[in-house]
């Protein structure tokens, strides 16, 4: 009776063939596996120019071909060929910030290697060339008012930039000298998001309209020279 249980047990399929859910053992693939870090790659306010590292390794178990670097302007990969990592090995790549513009800059780069579940292992890469910008009204009109009357209008000048902002003249133009303006203790320096009052004054003379142009110089990129009109009217019947 024994020798026919062990006859019959030898005829029953493996208890551990391929349809077993929990195989004691499992050898591990024998195939190569990148890692690039950082997955994120920021730069932050980097002006015209910067560079960065990021890290290829491989951390699989057989050799990992890198066999490329796909970048994008304003960012460049210093990638001068296919190379071959062994597992546990790793290589760093510069990658270099070069702004032709001001600007905020979102970019990927892509490393392409024969890892079979990640061909491509991305970067997301992100860089600012910080600008200031010269925010003022487009026009400052005067409350209508009577000949010999002072009034007084203020406006405020803003940097709604990344970067200082430095006024360097603000310059009043007119046929009138009945308009004038308040500018003292040039150059000015603002902050982002700083602001400054501006003052004007209207003393008309005689009855009529009266117009003129403030002309700012500054280093924004985009107005480095910017003019904003100027009104103003009297009459006679309410005058002071």
């Amino acid at each position: 009776m024994p020798a026919l249980i062990l006859v019959l047990l030898s005829c029953l399929p493996s208890l551990r063939g391929e349809d077993d859910p929990n195989p004691d053992f499992t050898p591990d693939p024998k195939r190569p596996e990148i890692l690039v870090e950082p997955a994120v790659l920021e730069f932050g306010l980097a002006g015209w120019t910067l560079s960065r590292e990021i890290t290829v390794m491989n951390v699989g178990k057989a050799e990992l071909h890198v066999v490329d670097v796909l970048d994008a302007e304003p960012f460049t990969v210093d990638f001068s060929g296919p190379f071959v990592l062994v597992p546990g090995e790793l290589r760093v790549l510069e990658v270099l910030y070069e702004a032709q513009d001001y600007g905020i800059f979102e970019e990927e780069l892509q490393v392409e290697s024969d890892d079979i579940e990640h061909p491509l292992s991305s970067v997301e890469v992100s860089a600012t060339n910080p600008w200031p910008e010269l925010v003022v009204p487009p026009l400052v009109q005067f409350e209508p008012t009577g000949v010999r009357c002072e009034e007084e209008a203020s406006f405020v000048i803003a940097n709604r930039g990344t970067s200082d902002l430095t006024v360097s003249d603000v310059v009043l133009s007119s046929d009138s000298t009945e308009l004038y303006i308040q500018a003292k203790n040039l150059p000015w320096t603002l902050a982002p998001g700083e602001e400054r009052d501006l003052r004007l004054f209207y003393e008309p003379h005689d009855e009529g309209e009266d117009e003129a142009e403030v002309l700012f110089l500054s280093n924004d990129p985009d107005k480095p020279t910017h003019t904003i009109l100027v009104r103003g009217s009297a009459t006679w019947e309410d005058a002071c």
